[in-house]
């Protein structure tokens, strides 16, 4: 994708594509992981294109990591989750909104017991997700500020009026 001569249109002409034959679920956690750094680098690169097949490459990606478990995964999701909401690519679509925070809010508070091979503490998890949480509100979009910062809201009393003893740090 460095390439000058790489037509930015492309991207929004493989998205059909990604959406029926990307099964990033059906991967192992490596390629998973690779996925979240391919979908950072078309946004990071080629921002302006993706604006324009915004709902359709949200789509995709809530569609790609809903569900995740592993926290390497995880960890790369929730900031490709916050990277996605600070360019507002959900766009108008209060339903796309409303998905993103579904897709992340079910993962709070994290409940996460690292093992010696995990490089990442409940802690790195934690202030990841908590990062995608809010980045709807710190992007500028009305509707994300209307919608997320209400469930937002309920979601943190729901969690803290709980027994859990992940909910408190």
């Amino acid at each position: 994708m460095r390439q000058p001569k790489y037509p930015g249109s492309a991207l929004i002409r493989l998205l059909p594509t990604l959406e029926q034959e990307l099964h990033v679920q059906s991967l192992d956690s490596g390629s998973r992981a690779l996925c979240c750094d391919f979908f950072t680098e078309i946004i990071s690169r080629h921002a302006a294109w993706i604006l324009q097949a915004g709902d359709q490459f949200t789509s995709v990606i809530i569609s790609a990591f809903d569900g995740e478990t592993d926290p390497r995964v995880l960890m790369k999701h929730f900031n490709l989750i916050a990277l996605l909401q600070s360019k507002s690519f959900p766009g108008e679509s209060q339903h796309l909104w409303d998905e993103i925070l579904d897709v992340i809010a079910c993962y709070f508070p994290v409940d996460f017991e690292p093992d010696e091979k995990d490089k990442i503490s409940r802690h790195d998890l934690a202030a990841s997700l908590n990062g995608a949480l809010i980045a709807g509100l710190k992007s500028g979009s009305p509707i994300a500020k209307s919608r997320h910062s209400g469930t937002l809201l309920e979601l943190v009393i729901e969690k803290i009026h709980s027994d859990s003893a992940q909910v408190r740090p």
